[in-house]
């Protein structure tokens, strides 16, 4: 019996965070303020991704404007007057951002933001620090089992989060591979010096 972890550490934190982010909070357009009950799009943490774009593009920053969809992802980017290939780099860069979307009146909004992007600011990935084998407790098929888990990594390096990507088509080594997950400790990726939340794939491979 046999059981194997890989993992995909392609956070891809290329944006710039805290002080560097600017939600607008509002619906229409910029200049156009939020009502009383709404709240404004929030950051929650990089999805892992590549980004072939950004591969020989000297050092930019661009000021862009878009829209925060009902599912957290940004679209209907408008950029300052920047080069094409920095303007497709930062399109691609903020795909792998993924917001809480604004609300008003307790209901999630389409709403419009504004973030200063830099397409040479990448953050170290995170990294292992405490690991553990997995602990069957339960009877596993015999052959080939893959399950894989996409994880958020807090801030302390703690799972905040687990969610299985994709099934391993059994559903007890499904619950085995998360509970294991829940169990690993992380350097947090850093960026500019500070820790910041990034989602990495997890992939736990069984064999009997």
């Amino acid at each position: 019996m046999r059981s194997t972890v890989s993992y995909c550490f392609a956070c891809f934190c290329w944006l710039m965070l805290a002080t560097s982010i600017a939600v607008s909070g509002q619906t229409e357009a910029p200049g156009t303020p939020a009502g009383p009950s709404s709240t404004s799009p929030k950051f929650l943490y990089f999805k892992a991704g590549t980004a072939k774009e950004c591969i020989g593009i000297s050092p930019t920053t661009l000021d862009v404007t878009f829209t925060v969809t009902l599912d957290g992802t940004a679209s209907l980017l408008k950029f300052q007057d920047a080069p094409d290939p920095a303007k497709r780099c930062v399109a691609k860069l903020l795909s792998l951002y993924q917001f809480a979307p604004g609300t008003e009146d307790g209901h999630p909004v389409p709403m419009v933001a504004r973030l200063v992007v830099n397409t040479s600011d990448a953050p170290e990935p995170p990294a292992i620090i405490h690991s553990e084998d997995p602990r069957e407790t339960c009877h596993v098929a015999g052959g080939w089992l893959a399950a894989e888990v996409n994880v958020v990594i807090d801030t302390q390096g703690v799972p905040a989060a687990e969610k299985l990507a994709k099934s391993s088509g059994d559903a007890c080594w499904d619950q085995i591979a998360l509970a294991t997950v829940r169990k690993y400790r992380f350097r947090p990726s850093v960026q500019h010096g500070h820790p910041v939340p990034c989602r990495i794939k997890v992939t736990m491979s069984h064999q009997r």
